[in-house]
This record gives structure tokens, sequence and C-alpha cells, in this order.
């Protein structure tokens, strides 16, 4: 099965249970979910074959919420205000 004769049959029965889709949706989903879950962006650039970033960009549709969970994740303050309460409980 090539991969245009994939995405016809997608296309197909989508069509058959009366849903819109496109095969791409499927990349579209995948590179938002494997960010969401925690995947480095240099990965996914490689898993998708893509030689740049910003192509991956494209595909990768974050919310809001998503930024706030990221930036609570992985902020540079997390590891000054766990230091701190680490120096008070030595006194």
């Amino acid at each position: 099965m090539t991969n245009s004769t994939w995405g016809d049959r997608l296309e197909v029965y989508a069509r058959l249970i009366g849903v819109k889709f496109h095969p791409y949706a499927l990349r579209h989903t995948f590179a938002t979910h494997f960010l969401r879950a925690g995947g480095n962006a240099l990965a996914l650039q490689k898993l998708m074959g893509h030689s740049t970033l910003e192509m991956t960009k494209r595909y990768v549709h974050l919310t809001a919420a998503d930024l706030k969970a990221q930036h609570e994740m992985a902020s540079p303050l997390n590891g000054l205000i766990n230091a701190k309460c680490r120096m008070r409980g030595l006194k």
C-alpha cells in the first residue's frame, strides 16, 4: 500500500461515515500530542522527516494552556523556589 493509497482510503471511509477528514490531520495531531507528552521539538523534527524546525512548527498547534503547563514544568524559578525552601529548613 502506498502513501497515496492509504490516504485515499482514509478519505473514502471518512466520507462514508459523514466526517470531513484529511490524512494530514494525523500528522498535525501526532505533532501536537508528541510535544504535549514532553517530547523534544528537535526529535519531532527528525521523526517527521523535516529538514528545518520551521516546517515542523507548521504542524504543531499549542494552546495557552499547553504553554502554561510547559512553563510550570520547566521554569528555572522552580529550582530557586525549592532551594529557598530547603535553606529555611536548615536553620
